[in-house]
């Protein structure tokens, strides 16, 4: 049996986002920004940068949360985004909890100044108090199949066959399969289930990216460095740094050991413990600290406050670059994918569009950030564990992650170090 490894449950449109969520993981530097460094991070963020508009900014000073947080001076309007579209994906997690219950729901997906719900049913807001409230945020558009029978199907294909990649597209409304023989998946299906299906001949590449984002780390055994994600705590009370599971050869626990910024092979951390193989819903593992002062609640002077999420389509996510040490960010395609996994299958994994992570970011954190009204801070939500790239024979690359409550269950942890 077999998953997604990197494939949301949904796909929807991609959308041109002026700017994202994530943001530099260094703010040392950020009061003392030349021109030239800021029009690098604008670039960054996908921010305007044309030389007018820094000149006019290098004069402003830095003084509102959302500026700090970003590290560079922002427009009025360049705030507004943000501030607004922090807001929709706020509300969209809310919102899915009671969307998920409802008859033919069809998948969500946070536009730049909207909220998409679509049903595959007749469907009234004012049924629900909460979604009466933001009507004002919502579009509802009606499609030809729910999710629910969209998913069936791929629970039913991934019972039956192996070395596919699978995933609830949401602009398409089908359940979109790679395979390398289409008809090897064509078999299985029905008349009436074979037009809700896109079956795409293809081969897949699922690359590995072992070798950094957050810390960077190394084993001898193999020289694969990857990278730190998370810290949290076995079921036995150690405390642990999480990474991904193919980080290490199967069945074998190496020491691990950081790598300086020079790429010099420093300090030992502890030794690979625990990790998962093949057939899983999440390739993780941990390293059982020498130390338990290695901890860390936090990226830069953010803390990290949350390690769950909804994973909707179109979310803003960014993945830890230790070569750049910025985030490289994209968006949600998909929340349930199978995706081929060594001899096996990841399944009920994520697929973002951000294939701009490298060789060492394997184990590394896919996160968002989210405004904390209440402390007046920006925070960090972890989503998940990163694997590699998916490529397609089309040309299509995704990203792939392993959701995090997935890898909380897979390790058995007793929960994660999280900050105040």
């Amino acid at each position: 049996m077999k998953k997604k490894l990197l494939i949301f449950a949904l796909i929807t449109a991609f959308v041109s986002i002026p700017f994202s969520f994530t943001s530099s993981t260094v703010n040392a530097e950020k009061n003392d920004l030349s021109g030239e460094k800021m029009i690098e991070i604008r670039k960054k963020n996908n921010l305007e940068y044309s030389r007018e508009t820094i000149n006019l900014l290098l004069k402003e000073e830095i003084d509102s949360v959302h500026e700090k947080f970003y590290g560079i001076p922002l427009l009025p309007e360049e705030e507004a985004r943000i501030v607004k579209r922090n807001e929709l994906q706020t509300l969209a997690e809310e919102l899915s909890q009671s969307l998920a219950k409802v008859s033919g729901f069809a998948g969500l997906e946070v536009q730049e100044d909207k909220i998409v719900v679509r049903m595959a049913s007749d469907f009234n807001v004012v049924a629900d108090a909460r979604l009466t409230a933001a009507k004002n945020d919502l579009v509802i558009e009606k499609v030809m199949y729910s999710i629910e029978e969209l998913e069936n199907i791929h629970k039913k294909l991934d019972q039956e066959i192996d070395g596919a990649m699978m995933f609830v597209d949401q602009v398409k409304n089908k359940l979109t399969v790679y395979t390398p023989n289409k008809e090897s998946v064509a078999q299985y299906l029905t008349e009436e289930e074979l037009k809700k299906v896109d079956i795409i001949e293809s081969e897949i590449k699922v690359e590995d990216q072992a070798y950094g984002i957050g810390r960077h780390i190394v084993n001898y055994a193999t020289s694969r460095p990857c990278s730190v994600g998370i810290y949290g705590y076995a079921s036995n009370g150690d405390s642990v740094a999480v990474t991904a599971g193919h980080c290490v050869n199967s069945g074998t626990t190496p020491a691990f050991y950081k790598i300086d910024s020079n790429g010099n092979i420093s300090t030992k951390i502890g030794n690979f413990v625990k990790g998962t193989t093949n057939n899983t819903n999440a390739d993780a593992g941990y390293i059982k600290l020498d130390n338990a002062s290695d901890i860390s609640t936090s990226i830069g002077s953010t803390p990290i406050t949350q390690a769950s999420g909804s994973h909707l389509t179109n979310t803003s996510v960014g993945t830890l670059s230790q070569n750049t040490l910025w985030s490289t960010n994209g968006t949600i395609v998909s929340s349930s994918a199978s995706v081929p996994n060594g001899s096996g299958t990841l399944t009920d994994a994520v697929l973002t569009n951000n294939t701009n992570t490298v060789g060492g970011d394997s184990g590394s954190i896919v996160f968002t950030s989210f405004f904390n009204s209440v402390k007046n801070r920006y925070e960090y939500k972890i989503y998940g564990i990163h694997k590699g790239i998916a490529t397609t024979g089309d040309g299509k690359q995704y990203q792939i992650y392993s959701k995090i409550s997935n890898v909380k269950t897979a390790l058995n942890l007793s929960g994660f170090a999280l900050g105040n």
